[in-house]
């Protein structure tokens, strides 16, 4: 995302809003206050494969990993399924 899509966006919400160069001075001034910061996602489940990865030593313990991954995703994958039909139904009730 560049400040002139970021810009164009902004004139898109509000059209009578600041021109360019006003936007990127007050862009820049809010910047400075908020300090240097990344946002990252946290997912424990991705740092635990990775582990899990590395310490792989061979291809059988590799293969054996994503047997246990598969099986990870398909409970996940199922949890996330019931979930929708218990709120889908909730959502009937109401």
């Amino acid at each position: 995302m560049t400040l002139a899509l970021l810009h164009v966006e902004y004139l898109e919400k509000y059209p009578d809003g600041y021109r360019y160069t006003q936007f990127c001075e007050l862009y820049r001034t809010w910047l400075g206050r908020r300090g240097l910061t990344m946002r990252l996602d946290h997912r424990a489940v991705d740092k635990a494969l990775l582990t899990s990865y590395l310490s792989c030593s061979t291809s059988r313990d590799l293969a054996a990993l994503a047997r246990q991954t598969a099986a990870a995703v398909a409970r996940w994958t199922a949890l996330a399924m019931g979930l929708s039909v218990i709120l889908k139904l909730a959502l009937a009730l109401a």
